[in-house]
């Protein structure tokens, strides 16, 4: 579920309502439906992402929702999606809280730097034109 997160920039909403039909695995596209400003819409769906969702529809088999909650009947919550978010960062004893946001933060950043045009030789290019990605967290002061 976070791989999908980041690998295609949803938001929390976006994610949650997902349905097995939205996975177009021909045209390598996933629908959302009902977007932000009630219009569909269509994101990529990378072969790394697709191979993941394979693997996890065959071990779950969800019916309707691509993420079920509770019941196998209702969708998964934003709650619950933030909470193991939160829970995977601890996880990666990352100093800071982890938000599905920022998520869809890292994957914009990372598909733009990868369409920026760079001059290196590694084929990875960062926006700050090194090879090695750049973290920076706001702090409370």
């Amino acid at each position: 579920m976070l791989a999908t997160l980041y690998g295609t920039g949803l938001r929390v909403s976006e994610l949650c309502a997902l349905q097995i039909p939205d996975i177009e695995s021909q045209r390598m596209v996933i629908r959302v439906r009902q977007a932000k400003g009630q219009r569909d819409r269509l994101v990529m769906l990378s072969p790394r992402l697709l191979q993941l969702l394979r693997g996890y529809w065959k071990q779950y088999q969800p019916s309707v929702w691509l993420f079920p909650g509770r019941t196998l009947t209702i969708p998964i919550t934003h709650d619950s999606v933030r909470s193991m978010c939160r829970h995977a960062g601890e996880l990666a004893q990352i100093p800071h809280p982890v938000c599905p946001h920022l998520l869809r933060n890292a994957s914009t950043y990372c598909y733009t730097s990868s369409v920026l045009s760079c001059k290196g030789n590694s084929g990875s290019c960062f926006a700050d034109g090194t090879d090695k990605p750049v973290w920076t967290f706001a702090t409370a002061a």
